[in-house]
Parts: structure tokens; C-alpha cells; sequence
């Protein structure tokens, strides 16, 4: 489960034998849902008393860790920052990315692919064309989506690969043995 600064109503729901790995970023004073344990919308004084509870990643984390759930199952960032958002957008897929890596069916990805994709790719997002930095005329290539789940390959001709016909979203890009990620507009 990949978590982005997202809550539970009982962290009860959580058991040990549940075997779900938990991918999960999270600010500490996240304004709309805490990284602990406080109704939504909490430093805002309209919001109704009512309102129940929600448990953000750090409830979620004390959780796992007071049920023994194995180690290897999660990974979490935990942000010093008072937004109900992402930081740093390719650092955050990255983490997502790299620590989903051993659960998403063995789906291939690089460590560095923050190096990677500002070495390959001239822009990112792309719109139409993929366009290269460095030669890469004739080499195989593959997209696929998040998942692993092949979108489209052949070999890219004049140094770019036509993406126009795939929908906006995020995609890897494997070519001459290298992993990037991309965002298709």
C-alpha cells in the first residue's frame, strides 16, 4: 500500500498476519491529516468537535511497531514540515519507487534514477517525444507503467521516442540498461 500523507480511522484494522507492505510519507504537522492522531482539518477552528479521529503515518508506524509487524514490510518518511503536501515530488516517487521495488513483482529500479533521468532525458514532463541528451539512436527500449506492466518498446529513431499516444501519468523508461522515470503530459 503506498500511503501519501493519507490516515486511518482504527489503526486496530492493522494485524500482524496481514502480510501488506506499507509504502508511506508523511509531514509531521500536516494540516489536514495529522501524522498522528487528530480529527481532520485540526488547527482550523471551523471545523466541527465531532468530527472522529484520524490516524496519520506516525499512529501508523507506532502501530506496526507494537504488533512486531516485520521490519521489511515498511517504510516510511516522515518529514519535518507543516504542509498537506509532497516536498520534494521526485525525491518522494523515488522513495515510493525504490522501497515498492521488492514487492511489485521484481519490476526493475534504479537507486539513482534521479541522476539518471536529468543525464537522459532533455525535458520532463514530456508532451509528444521523449528526446535524449546523449546518443541513443537504435537502442531497444521498453515503457512500461508503475507496475512493471509493459506499455510499449521498439527502438528509438533521430534520438527520441514518440510517447503522444499515451495518457498523462507516470511511466518508467528502460533503455541501454537504464531505468528512468517520466511524466507524460
Amino acid at each position: 500500500m503506498f500511503n501519501v500523507f493519507g490516515g486511518l480511522l482504527d489503526t486496530l484494522q492493522i494485524e500482524k498476519n496481514d502480510n501488506i507492505a506499507l509504502i508511506s510519507y508523511h509531514q509531521t504537522d500536516d494540516p489536514i491529516v495529522a501524522c498522528g492522531a487528530k480529527p481532520p482539518y485540526w488547527p482550523y477552528p471551523v471545523v466541527p468537535t465531532n468530527y472522529p479521529t484520524a490516524f496519520g503515518t506516525c499512529s501508523i508506524v507506532q502501530r506496526l511497531q507494537n504488533i512486531d509487524y516485520p521490519k521489511n514490510q515498511y517504510k516510511t518518511w516522515i518529514y519535518t514540515g507543516a504542509n498537506h503536501a509532497v516536498h520534494d515530488n521526485a525525491a518522494v516517487l523515488g522513495f515510493m519507487l525504490t522501497n515498492a521495488n521488492p514487492f511489485l513483482c521484481n519490476t526493475p529500479v534504479n537507486t539513482n534514477i534521479h541522476e539518471k533521468e536529468t543525464v537522459l532525458i532533455k525535458q520532463n514532463p514530456v508532451f509528444s517525444d521523449i528526446e535524449f541528451t546523449t546518443p541513443m539512436d537504435a537502442q531497444n527500449y521498453t515503457i512500461m507503467d508503475l507496475s512493471g506492466k509493459i506499455i510499449s518498446s521498439g527502438r528509438v529513431d533521430h534520438n527520441s521516442i514518440n510517447v503522444s499516444s499515451l495518457n498523462s501519468g507516470f511511466y518508467l523508461l528502460k533503455v541501454n540498461e537504464q531505468l528512468v522515470k517520466f511524466v507524460k503530459e
